[in-house]
């Protein structure tokens, strides 16, 4: 590594831990200006692994320390057994949990995020975390994972438009593999289960039934308000699935702290349901 690319690397982290400052935490919009110095390559994050978003929006994101801070802080609460990372994208949250749990299972079948995943993970072997290569639901099968154009490469297998920006349609499709949380063979005591699907969370619901009535985890997992006006499925299955299962559904706070769901209040909500 060069000099200049080295002063860039310590000052990438600088920057990136000091977002992570509690007292910091709320201007952490404004220092992220100082992420546009970013060089290409590795990025140290405050929480010890190094990524490298070379080309993507999260070159900057990942420096600055605004990529749902109080969400990661969250979940990190429960990752002291084995967590299940569904849509793993390029690794993130899952590196960020694998700081305190045990192992990690992250589950991501799109072509593109897998390979910077990969690549992600070969930076940080260190890191207990495995890769399944496949999509989640509710039954095994084939299916399409629709890709979206917006610049978020967010996959689905449901076709509708981009949550980051509803104009934008998936404009690729890749035929990929399709599986359960219960047919997977899964290690240790699961205590965490996060799930970001773009609108099939209550299909890997369905799919990991037995595995939460055995385990009874803690589940995070987003709920945006564009994605389910494009299938029939609804919110209310959601709230219905974990009320028949004695959990409570939690939001999750800017400050961390965590208060009962009763309803959306802005586009996309962080939930975390909880066993009663």
């Amino acid at each position: 590594m060069s000099r200049i690319p080295d002063v860039q690397f310590k000052l990438n982290g600088l920057v990136s831990a000091l977002t992570h400052l509690p007292s910091v935490r709320p201007v952490r919009y404004g220092l992220r200006g100082l992420s546009k110095f970013a060089a290409p390559g590795p990025i140290r994050t405050a929480f010890g692994y190094t990524v490298d978003f070379t080309g993507h929006y999260m070159q900057r994101t990942a420096i600055s320390g605004d990529y749902e801070p109080d969400t990661i802080d969250v979940l990190r609460r429960f990752a002291r057994g084995t967590v299940i990372d569904v849509g793993a994208h390029q690794g993130f949250i899952a590196m960020a949990l694998a700081q305190t749990s045990p192992r990690v299972i992250a589950c991501e079948p799109n072509p593109i995020t897998l390979a910077r995943l990969k690549a992600n993970l070969a930076l940080n072997p260190q890191l207990p975390i495995t890769i399944v290569e496949a999509a989640i639901s509710d039954k095994a099968s084939t299916m399409d994972l629709w890709v979206t154009n917006g610049g978020h490469e967010n996959g689905s297998l449901i076709h509708y438009p981009d949550v980051a920006n509803p104009r934008q349609l998936p404009n690729a499709n890749y035929a990929v593999a399709v599986t359960t949380l219960d047919s997977l063979e899964v290690p240790g005591h699961v205590t965490l289960i996060k799930v970001d699907t773009e609108g099939n969370e209550y299909e890997v619901l369905l799919g990991a039934s037995n595995l939460i009535a055995t385990h009874r985890p803690a589940i995070c997992f987003e709920m945006s308000m564009s994605v389910y006006m494009w299938k029939a499925r609804s919110a209310k299955d959601i709230m219905e699935f974990f009320s028949g299962r004695n959990y409570r559904v939690t939001q999750i706070q800017d400050d961390g702290t965590l208060k009962d769901f009763v309803g959306f209040d802005r586009r996309v909500d962080n939930l975390i349901a909880l066993p009663k």
